[in-house]
Formats: C-alpha cells, sequence, structure tokens
C-alpha cells in the first residue's frame, strides 16, 4: 500500500490549477458555504427544557456538521470517480485524498476547540444564570450530553460509501492483446510477460480476455498486399493462435507459456483476429472492449513499398466499429519505427513506447489503465475515515476531566 501512496504522489499534477489547486480551493469554499447555511437552519432552542445556547456553541456546531457533510460528498465523489476508471485516465488520487484529509482534520479541530467550552467555570460564565443548584447541574449535563450528540456527525462521511454499494456494479469488458511473438520479438516478449501479469492482477475478475500470438509455425501462404487483406471475410485460422479466457487469472497462466513463435504476418494475424472475434461477440454487449498490440513493427509480408496500399485496419468499417480508434493502444519494441506504425498513427491508435521494463509498464498502464481497480484507493480512505472517527470517540468534553 505504500508504494501506491508513492505512485499517487509521483502522478499528482502540483502545478495544474484544475486538476489539484481547484478542488483543494473547492473544498474550503463548500465548508464556508454550508457552516453559514446551517448557521440559519440550526434552531437555538426556544424550548424551556432546552438551553439557549451562546453563538459559540452554534457556530462550532455549524462548522463540525458543514466539514462533515464536505468529506462524505468528497467519499461519494471519490467512490463515482474511482468506479467509472476515471483515475486511469487522470491521476487524481492524491489531490482528492488531500480534499478529504482537510475536510477530516478540520472537522476534528473543531471537536477540539469546542470541548474547552466544556468546563464548569466556561458553561457557568456563557450560560444563562441558573436559579438553583439543581437546574445548574441539570444544564450542565445537558450541554455535555450534547457534545456527544454532536459525535454522530462523525459518522456522516462513512454514509458516501453507499454510493459505493450502488456503483459498484458487475460492468462486462474484455481485452484483446495481440502479443508479436516472431523471432525479433525475443526481448520484448519477455517484458511483455512481466509487464503485462502485473496490470492482470488488478483487473476486475470478470474480465475477458483474448490472448493472441503467432503459432509455433506458419501454415499457408501470407498476404502480401493490404487491399487483399482487407478484402478477407473469413478467417483462415493459420496465422495467429488465439485463446479466450474468462478472468484474468486464467490469461495470466497462458500469457507466462508464449514462447517465440514463426514469420511476422502483423497486419494479416490481426485481422484474422478480428474476423475471428467478429463472428463469435460481434453481438455480445461490452462496457469497455480494448485491442492491445505489442509488436516491432516488422511485418514482413506487407513492408515493401511495391505491396504498400492506402489503406489499413481503420479503413474497414466494420473493423472501426467493432475497436474505435481510441479503443486501439499500441507498445512498440522499435521506437515507433516502420510503415506499419505510420499507418497505425496515421488511423489515430495510441502508441507507445516499450523498449525497457518501466516504459512497457507504463505503456500498458495507460492502454488498460481505464479497466483496472486500484483497491489499496479504497483502504486509504477506510483507513483515513477510521482515524478520524476513532479520534472522535476520544474527544470528551473538559468538565469529563
Amino acid at each position: 500500500m505504500i508504494d501506491s501512496l508513492n505512485a499517487y504522489w509521483n502522478g499528482t499534477q502540483w502545478f495544474s490549477f484544475w486538476d489539484f489547486w481547484f478542488p483543494v480551493i473547492l473544498t474550503f469554499l463548500h465548508i464556508l458555504g454550508l457552516t453559514f447555511t446551517l448557521l440559519k437552519l440550526i434552531s437555538r432552542g426556544d424550548k424551556p427544557e432546552k438551553i439557549n445556547y451562546l453563538t459559540v456553541f452554534i457556530i462550532h456546531r455549524a462548522f463540525i456538521w458543514a466539514c462533515c457533510l464536505v468529506a462524505m460528498g468528497w467519499v461519494a465523489y471519490i467512490c463515482w470517480y474511482w468506479t467509472s476508471h476515471l483515475y486511469g485516465q487522470n491521476h487524481r488520487e492524491f489531490a482528492h485524498l488531500l480534499c478529504l484529509i482537510l475536510s477530516l482534520a478540520v472537522a476534528l479541530a473543531g471537536y477540539i476547540s469546542l470541548r474547552k467550552y466544556y468546563s464548569r467555570e466556561t458553561l457557568r460564565a456563557i450560560m444563562p444564570v441558573a436559579r438553583t443548584y439543581n437546574e445548574a447541574e441539570q444544564r450542565s449535563t445537558f450541554a455535555r450530553k450534547g457534545f456527544g450528540t454532536l459525535k454522530l456527525a462523525s459518522l456522516t462521511p462513512f454514509l458516501g460509501f453507499l454510493l459505493l454499494l450502488l456503483l459498484l456494479k458487475t460492468s462486462r469488458s474484455i481485452i484483446v492483446i495481440f502479443l508479436d511473438n516472431s523471432p525479433s520479438m525475443e526481448l520484448g516478449l519477455a517484458l511483455g510477460q512481466q509487464a503485462l501479469s502485473k496490470t492482470f492482477s488488478e483487473l476486475p475478475a470478470n474480465t475477458e480476455i483474448v490472448l493472441a500470438s503467432f503459432p509455433a509455425k506458419i501454415s499457408g501462404k501470407p498476404a502480401v498486399n493490404v487491399d487483399d487483406i482487407l478484402r478477407k471475410e473469413k478467417t483462415s485460422g493459420l496465422l495467429v493462435s488465439s485463446q479466450e479466457f474468462a478472468n484474468p487469472v486464467d490469461a495470466d497462466g497462458y500469457l507466462r507459456g508464449i514462447t517465440i513463435g514463426d514469420g511476422s504476418p502483423i497486419t494479416e494475424a490481426i485481422w484474422d483476429l478480428f474476423l475471428t472475434l467478429k463472428a463469435s461477440r460481434d453481438q455480445t454487449v461490452y462496457d469497455n472492449r480494448k485491442l492491445l498490440i505489442v509488436t516491432d513493427g516488422g511485418d514482413a509480408y506487407t513492408s515493401e513499398t511495391a505491396n504498400r496500399s492506402k489503406k489499413f485496419l481503420c479503413s474497414k468499417p466494420s473493423f472501426e466499429e467493432f475497436f474505435n480508434s481510441i479503443d486501439v493502444h499500441m507498445i512498440s519494441i522499435n521506437n515507433d519505427a516502420g510503415r506499419f506504425f505510420e499507418d497505425a498513427r496515421n488511423c489515430g491508435y495510441d502508441i507507445q513506447d516499450g523498449n525497457s521494463l518501466d516504459s512497457y509498464t507504463a505503456a500498458v498502464d495507460d492502454a488498460l489503465g481505464t479497466l483496472t481497480r486500484d483497491w489499496n484507493f479504497i483502504w486509504w480512505m477506510l483507513i483515513l475515515l477510521g482515524i478520524f472517527g476513532v479520534s472522535c470517540l476520544i474527544i470528551y468534553p473538559a468538565s469529563f476531566n
């Protein structure tokens, strides 16, 4: 969990007004606004049996409730942001945790400030003069009970987790990974197995994964012209070896067993993989669908200038409908060199460097991060709320001591 906190810190956009400073400023503005609103709503008690608290008590009570309500709002917002997989796109974890810490810390400061007014001497000084000793004791007891009732406000931030229960639906996602395992990709294959294995461990358990690579021996003769490839409507099943998995755990075991294969008809292998998936899953509705291609771009069959076409995968509407451009990601093991990456870039596909383990891991996180769920972030929220709750429980009015 400490490593995750370090990652939140490193991902913080400290000089970005909207990503960091705006949420912090908004937190304080909400606290002030809610405090003034609650001051208008909280009754000072006009019944004979209630104490007519002075302004200092009214302000503290409104201030503490405002802080706790803002904290509840942040918990709910963080739960929505987390379940929507937005932290994978915008790394605002530390900024949002800081806003939650600020609202909880200010509320705790309010409790500590309020407790000093509950000493016997102070109560006698700021309350209406009691006519009898019993009346004075009754008012003192009532005041202490009021402090205990105010502690209930410390429970309101936990109510934000109700939104997590409502939003934590079982979304259906599929990740299709084409892992180039041609002889020139020996180093890239090893890096991919490490980086992808780490990401698989963070994916929801119901994520479907399709792993594809070249077979040990390619049968048949691959096409040498992209136009011929895109005209194919049925796959031969000879150029790509693919396996489908219902969960990341099973996929991880298969991933580790992929070895160097034969040849590199990359474009045609990806097209064949698409035809296979389209035939079996065209009517299946997914909340998220991703295509990740890891290659050095060395398509030995369509790389010659004479065989090049102005068309590429995105030229076919059927492919674009199945894999939208924003959902296609590539990891380059060859510094984006070659016509293959040039065509991919013209399609608007995201291309990331993967020549080292760190860059490869970062590229996988960028590509699939919107589908992962960092449960460490939820645990950090629970820890903060737990510390706040326990701290509030052990704060007693001064007259108790």
